[in-house]
């Protein structure tokens, strides 16, 4: 048994002993996971600001978020057709995303990765959890957590970045030493 992050009805960490949801690749309770509400959820979203471009949609005069995601080849045909019905993780951090890709697909060229690395403006009611927010310093997945933040995202219509915005956050990375 190891320890096991779970959220209790604001959207906060609780911890449990149980299976690591982390390590073990077991989303079930990432994906049964509360929204996160009231100064909690405020507090976060405005962490995740700072660490992200963010825009006002035109069309919907909702806040965005410009967040990334690693996927292997499957999951990015699903993108490619806009049919992703499932709870997400994403990452401010193109990088981070960049690694996942690579893990994905560790057989594939540089090339690849990059096309698996995927950018999408995510609406600011969409963004479910971010559960490295808050979560105590000496917790054993402290470090992790805040090295990946993981944005833990609704299911909705994906509003993907332009190629020159993509471009330009694999630039980014590529300049700052990062991949």
């Amino acid at each position: 048994m190891t320890e096991k992050l779970l959220f209790n009805n604001l959207g906060q960490w609780d911890l449990n002993k149980s299976d690591d949801w982390m390590v073990g690749n077991d989303f079930s309770d990432r994906d049964s996971m509360p929204k996160m509400k009231g100064d909690q959820r405020d507090s976060a979203l405005k962490d995740l600001g700072s660490k992200t471009q963010s825009r006002t949609n035109k069309e919907t005069g909702k806040k965005e978020f410009l967040l990334h995601r690693g996927v292997g080849e499957q999951e990015g045909w699903a993108h490619d057709d806009n049919s992703i019905d499932d709870v997400t993780s994403w990452t401010p951090h193109h990088h981070v995303a960049h690694q996942f890709s690579k893990q994905y697909n560790s057989t594939d060229s540089s090339r690849v990765h990059q096309d698996r690395t995927i950018s999408a403006w995510i609406p600011e009611d969409s963004v479910h959890a971010i559960p490295a927010h808050n979560i105590d310093k000496d917790h054993d997945f402290h470090y992790q957590l805040k090295q990946e933040h993981e944005v833990v995202v609704a299911p909705h219509k994906f509003n993907y970045a332009s190629p020159d915005e993509r471009k330009a956050a694999h630039s980014a990375s590529k300049k700052s030493k990062l991949i």
